[in-house]
């Protein structure tokens, strides 16, 4: 057995979602409903105009190779608000957090 390291950045999105119910609301709690604020940290597998694509957990071949993903989360690119990158900046367990992604 080896230790490999995953070989994509490890991230943490921030990103909208669609909300929805099927009780009955009056006008003043309709006005009050807002999408959903959500944040998911995992390993970007890949991210274009239309999807982010993010997975938690991998599996290795015999020569320490990914060659499954699971826990994995597809989101509409332009619901996210941001990505950061969180990257080891050489002095043990500290992070550096980078900007990948930044909406307003």
């Amino acid at each position: 057995m080896f230790i490999v390291e995953v070989p994509y950045p490890k991230v943490e999105v921030r990103w909208i979602d669609t909300i929805s119910h099927s009780e009955w609301h009056d006008k003043e709690q309709m006005s009050k409903l807002k999408p959903s604020d959500c944040k998911n940290r995992g390993y970007l597998f890949s991210k274009n105009k239309k999807t982010t694509i993010l997975f938690a957990s991998v599996t290795f071949d015999d020569k320490g190779e990914v060659d499954n993903y699971g826990d994995i989360t597809v989101i509409p690119t332009p619901n996210v608000i941001e990505i950061i990158e969180d990257k080891k900046n050489g002095s043990g367990n500290r992070h550096n957090k980078k900007h990948i992604l930044k909406h307003k």
